[in-house]
């Protein structure tokens, strides 16, 4: 290769690198939806049910995740990071997520999974206002169903602890419970938890009234104290039914809700996507089930341990 053709190779090269670059970055102007959560998570089912909907994630829209790693403290300003980058839809998952992102824009939608109308972030289920909608995580009938699936799952148990959000507003939550205990023959021991610190203390509480399974209340708090709450109890022996199947596959002994995909209603995402307001999409209240299980039914809390 002579002087002349190297010149030529080298800046043919040289102009080609940056177009490929270019060719693989997502189109611009693409709509970007914004995932705020507490906890790490990739968005790859979200991912998957995007394209689902014809929204391919790098060439319809862009999934930014914005994760604060288990520290709420940082929601606020990763809510704010998503406003000022344009996003045209935020995903919150959780009061505290959720409260963050409606204090950072009152014009862009935002599909949540929350206790929505109980922690007053929507006026009502069937005209929410404002601009969240998505799907409430209140619903009563799924307390009771756990402590019945608990005594499903362990016949022999006669006392069962519940571990309850004590910063949540759910009055009727408490209530709730106690009916069911009451309808299953259960004694119920129901402790409020507000803080981290507030955990060993419980467990040791139901270790000594004598509680043989405890029931884990849905939350933001309690979902970033999956490990905590796997250890705890493991050291007191005392099985634990969760409410979400990534905590029931490490931790928990069994799970009883909906999945997380319900929780986030992708749908609705696409639909405000689309032109639709948060305001004309009533809030959805979706059905629990057995979502995962380490122990076989009827098998007995000591087996269970």
């Amino acid at each position: 290769m002579n002087r002349r053709q190297f010149i030529t190779f080298a800046c043919s090269a040289a102009l080609a690198c940056p177009l490929a670059a270019n060719a693989q970055q997502s189109p611009p102007n693409v709509p970007i939806i914004g995932w705020l959560r507490v906890l790490p998570e990739q968005g790859g089912w979200m991912r998957e049910q995007l394209a689902a909907r014809a929204l391919v994630d790098g060439h319809h829209v862009r999934l930014d995740v914005r994760q604060a790693e288990g520290k709420i403290e940082r929601l606020p300003e990763l809510a704010k990071s998503l406003v000022r980058d344009g996003a045209a839809v935020i995903v919150a998952f959780g009061p505290v997520a959720t409260r963050a992102a409606q204090a950072a824009t009152s014009t862009i939608p935002i599909v949540a999974g929350a206790d929505l109308v109980s922690e007053g972030l929507v006026a009502n289920m069937t005209r929410p206002e404002g601009n969240i909608t998505g799907v409430s995580l209140f619903n009563l009938e799924l307390y009771s169903k756990r402590i019945e699936q608990l005594k499903k799952l362990l016949p022999d148990v006669q006392h069962v602890g519940v571990l309850n959000d004590g910063t949540m507003r759910a009055a009727g939550r408490r209530p709730a419970m106690a009916v069911a205990g009451r309808n299953l023959g259960l004694k119920l021991a129901i402790v409020d938890v507000t803080r981290p610190a507030d955990l060993e203390t419980a467990f040791h509480t139901f270790h000594k009234e004598g509680a043989a399974a405890v029931s884990v209340c849905n939350s933001t708090l309690f979902a970033s104290l999956k490990r905590e709450i796997g250890e705890l109890s493991h050291k007191y022996r005392i099985p634990v039914i969760c409410e979400w199947r990534y905590m029931a596959e490490t931790d928990c002994l069994a799970s009883y809700g909906i999945t997380i995909q319900d929780a986030l209603a992708v749908d609705y995402v696409d639909r405000t996507l689309r032109g639709a307001k948060p305001a004309d999409l009533p809030v959805v209240h979706p059905k629990g089930a057995l979502t995962h299980s380490r122990c076989r039914p009827r098998c007995s809390s000591r087996q269970a341990r």
